[in-house]
């Protein structure tokens, strides 16, 4: 926490707003007319909530994909009544144990909001799949590839790369773009 007087010292010196600022410019992403990105303060932060992950009470089976969807429509529909009412803009966290569920879950989601969502899942075969759904669907203009990482192999980069999703964005991409280069892979 920072200590108010610290705070009030560069607020006088006007410092404060280039604290928090990265060096290099910063990219926007526009996912399904939300816009993340830029230096900190420049964008509202945005709500990521998370559905059907592992433990979730509201899943029943999370290799199938069978949930309680009236449970699910009412959560959804609670985070987007406060992003509402907040300001903050939100996105949903769509994850998956299986290609099959995650499919599912994400054709729910489609279904019932406009609100922009994460592809997630254990591995990168479970995304690509459900990847390539979004994509069949015309609804690659609100999806977020969630994650490229150092895990993924060269036949999973190849197939990433022609599915078309607008919210691509790998962890070596946010590093490169605010200078923290330690990211492996």
């Amino acid at each position: 926490m920072l200590n108010s007087s610290f705070v009030q010292r560069l607020v006088e010196a006007g410092r404060w707003n280039t604290l928090f600022k990265f060096g290099r410019k910063q990219k926007i992403f526009d996912i399904g007319g939300v816009r993340i990105g830029g230096q900190p303060g420049e964008l509202p932060t945005v709500l990521i909530g998370s559905i059907f992950h592992e433990r979730q009470k509201i899943v029943k089976d999370r290799c199938l994909g069978i949930f309680d969807k009236i449970e699910a429509e009412r959560l959804i529909n609670i985070q987007e009544e406060m992003s509402n009412k907040t300001g903050v803009p939100c996105m949903l966290d769509v994850v998956g144990e299986t290609s099959k569920a995650l499919i599912k879950y994400i054709e729910f989601v489609a279904s019932i909001t406009n609100s922009p969502f994460l592809i997630n899942g254990p591995n990168a075969s479970v995304r690509v799949e459900a990847a390539n759904y979004v994509r069949e669907a015309g609804l690659q203009d609100r999806a977020v590839y969630n994650s490229i990482n150092y895990t993924l192999n060269e036949v999973d980069r190849k197939i990433i790369s022609g599915l078309q999703l607008n919210g691509r964005v790998t962890l070596k991409e946010l590093a490169k773009s605010t200078g923290y280069t330690n990211m492996g892979g």
